[in-house]
This record gives structure tokens, sequence and C-alpha cells, in this order.
């Protein structure tokens, strides 16, 4: 039982409406609502909630990167989303990242699951092999989990002259995908890969690209408001 005195329905409905920050303490309560909290149905309710109701006493965070001529990693900082007021500093690079990472971008954020990626300093001058000039990380600041994603093997002379990465989920089947668009010059074509965190594997997909636009956009994480498990 979740308690002596209340139905679990009503506990789970009750839980369910609370910021992630109180579900993070209640975890330690009981084995009962430890594994309650990290149900996916209750994590999918969770995130379903209301989001007006959410945000009454708890507004969205924007997550901004910073980097100085004298640092070579750059740092993360949290700020409210209607003034930009600083919240505090918060740490989105990976302990498994290796040293020769720089730099580490923030790509985005989906249902408080955080992606970035560590792009290597000498990935196309004889620097580290092909498959690992990217090291790609998804992080939950909420329970502090990370994972880092599979490495591809790459050919030898594997250098595309440009790059992007998108994060998000797919509705359809409630999974995270991380999606990487690459251009090479020579010969002239383009390359997308898909991850899935459900099989935790790359996919290579059909892109029949003419052309492509690398736009970089803005985004607008809500972690402390939502969490999900990285499984």
């Amino acid at each position: 039982m979740l308690s002596r005195h209340l139905p679990e329905e009503m506990v789970t409905e009750i839980l369910s409406r609370l910021p992630v920050k109180s579900l993070m303490r209640f975890r330690s309560v009981s084995k009962a609502w430890y594994a309650l909290i990290r149900n996916p149905h209750f994590i999918t309710k969770h995130h379903t909630f209301p989001i007006s109701d959410h945000n009454r006493n708890h507004s969205r965070r924007v997550i901004l990167e910073r980097y100085r001529a004298t640092i070579d990693t750059p740092r993360f900082s949290m700020h409210s989303n209607d003034t930009l007021e600083f919240s505090g500093d918060i740490n989105l690079i990976p302990q498994f990242f290796s040293e020769d990472i720089n730099p580490v971008v923030f790509v985005g954020s989906c249902n408080g699951i955080v992606c970035v990626v560590g792009i290597s300093s000498d990935r196309c001058h004889g620097g580290p092999e092909p498959d690992r000039a990217w090291e790609i990380g998804l992080l939950n600041p909420a329970t502090r989990e990370s994972k880092r994603l599979p490495f591809v093997p790459r050919p030898p002379d594997f250098c595309p002259t440009l790059f992007n990465f998108v994060f998000g989920i797919d509705l359809n089947t409630n999974d995270f995908k991380v999606v990487k668009i690459m251009y090479f010059d020579s010969p002239r074509h383009y390359q997308v890969e898909v991850y899935n965190l459900t099989t935790d594997s790359w996919r290579v997909i059909d892109a029949s690209l003419n052309s492509a636009y690398f736009i970089a956009t803005p985004y607008y994480p809500s972690y402390l408001n939502y969490y999900r498990l990285i499984k």
C-alpha cells in the first residue's frame, strides 16, 4: 500500500500534481513511493498534467550557455523565462566526456531531459577515431542521471563540412530521439542519422536533400516543471 489512510489512486493523483523538486524528496518516504515515482505511467501522467496549474508557482526557466576567453569550457546558467533573472548555475557537462572535448554544445531540452554534444577539438585533424569525433550525452538535472549515447563506426576519412543536432520526443512512440544532420563537400551529399532511446541505437535514414538550412534556435527547458527518467 502507498498509504494507510488514502486510496492508492488518490495518492497517485496528489503526487502527480506536485513539482519535480518535491517528488525528488518524496522518493525516500517509502519503497512504494519510490517505485511509483519511477513508474513510466506515473511519469507520463505527471508530464501531461495541465501546464497552467504547474506554472502558477513554478515558472519555466531558460538555460543560457556562456563562454569566456579565459575559460575553455562553457558555463550554463538558469534564468527566468519572463525577465531572464539569474536563477543559478547548472552543470550540464557529463563526467564521461573526454578531456579533449571542446566545445560542449547545448542541443536542447525536452520533457525534462537535456541533450548536450561534446565536439573533439581535433575532430578532423588526426585526433580521435572518427566514430569518437562527437560525444553525446542525455542528462536529467532533476535526478542527476546521465547517459552516454553509443558511438557510430566511421571510415578513416570521415569528416563532414557542416553538421547539426536536433533533440526531441516522438509523440507517436513516446520515445526520445536525437537527429544528426551532416553535409559533405566531396562528394556533395547529406547524411542523416537518428538515435532512439528505446533501442539505444543509431540508424541512417534516407535523406535525399538538395539543400538544408542549419539554424540555431533558442530552447526553453522546463525541467523544474517536468521530469522523465532515462532508462
